[in-house]
């Protein structure tokens, strides 16, 4: 039996003597970003500002960018008839229907297109300016009278909002300075038209809506805004477009008063459990490398060595150089995500 013993022991040195333990394979690298998502812009538009460069690091809910409105004011004094186009809805296409994204009934029942034609001849009525309040009154029998506002001055024509009185439209009517109506005291003669609806147009999908039909509105008031393109389900907080993977920023498409398309590339984000530890592997070691195999990972902290598993998850077989100068092959190994690691810091790696 001893003999034996001897025999099997002599054998197991020589087979292992044949075929040796393959040895661990140990390489410095970097920590970089695997895999990217890539994020599109849910709403279109020119692009205002843009909140985040490559190499940040973001969490869900972070702006991206933010997009440039164009605000749409009331021409005048008035009421909102009816509203066309909401938050959400296309403002051009409501005004190539209806001819506007929402309709305004003037305060002003009538306008008076003037000319200084028919005016008394002095220094006084020949000096007139825009704001200045004129009385009127119809040139039939006088019976007809209110007061008036000058809106615009054109040479000798000048236009009138009427404030107060009844007209009839197009009917004539003289202005005047003052409340007696003398005849040194007048201004012009115009004719009455009556005012109608007017249409408000707009361009692109309403962002924000300011009124409501039935309000009352001031001339040069904001009524609403409007940006390129913006989903119907999406309110005035779509003009920050948002971050919905949280990582690092690889990738930024959008750039500042430039136009972005809905549906267009916005960023790229690798997400946090995406990062990579990148080493270069020597060429006589590359044959202890195979993609699947277990890895342990080395990082020196301030406070301490943080050890990590890993697989490797990829060889590249396009041979590159190390820091100092000897050729060899990028290797990437994937391991799980630690709040402390963040891409550009130093890892060795021990490929078993």
């Amino acid at each position: 039996m001893n003999h034996i013993a001897k025999m099997l022991a002599l054998a197991l040195v020589a087979l292992c003597c044949a075929f040796p333990a393959l040895a661990q394979v140990t390489a410095d690298g970097t920590v970089e970003c695997g895999v990217s998502a890539l994020q599109t812009a849910a709403a279109g538009g020119m692009v205002a500002e843009v909140c985040v460069q490559p190499g940040d690091r973001v969490q869900v809910g972070d702006a991206v960018a933010t997009l440039a409105t164009t605000p749409v004011y009331a021409p005048c004094d008035g009421t909102v008839e009816v509203i066309f186009a909401e938050v959400g809805e296309d403002a051009g296409a409501a005004t190539d229907k209806y001819g506007g994204a929402l309709t305004l009934m003037p305060e002003s029942r009538y306008t008076i297109y003037a000319s200084a034609e028919y005016a008394y001849e002095s220094a006084r009525t020949s000096r007139i300016a825009a704001g200045q309040t004129v009385y009127l009154k119809c040139t039939a029998d006088g019976t007809h009278r209110g007061t008036g506002v000058i809106t615009g001055i054109d040479g000798e024509v000048f236009t009138i909002e009427a404030t107060g009185g009844s007209f009839y439209n197009g009917e004539t009517v003289y202005a005047y300075m003052e409340d007696d109506y003398d005849a040194a005291d007048r201004l012009g003669k115009g004719t009455v038209v009556a005012s109608s609806v007017l249409a408000v147009a707009g361009d692109g999908d309403v962002a924000k809506l300011y009124v409501q039909e039935g309000d009352f509105v001031e001339k040069g008031q904001l009524l609403l805004e409007t940006v390129g393109a913006m989903p119907e389900d999406m309110d005035g907080e779509g003009l920050t477009l948002s971050v919905e993977t949280g990582g690092y920023v690889t990738s930024v498409y959008a750039g500042a008063n430039a136009a972005l398309e809905a549906g267009a590339p916005l960023l790229a984000v690798c997400p946090e459990d995406g990062l990579v530890a990148a080493v270069q592997v020597h060429e006589s070691d590359l044959s202890g490398v195979s993609v699947g195999a277990g890895a342990a990972l080395r990082f020196a902290l301030s406070e301490e060595t943080l050890s990590l598993d890993g697989i490797v998850e990829s060889i590249g077989y396009l041979p590159g150089t190390d820091a100092s100068g000897n050729v060899g092959y990028e290797v990437r190994i994937a391991f799980d995500a630690d709040p402390r690691i963040v891409p550009g810091m130093s890892v060795t790696v021990t490929v078993e």
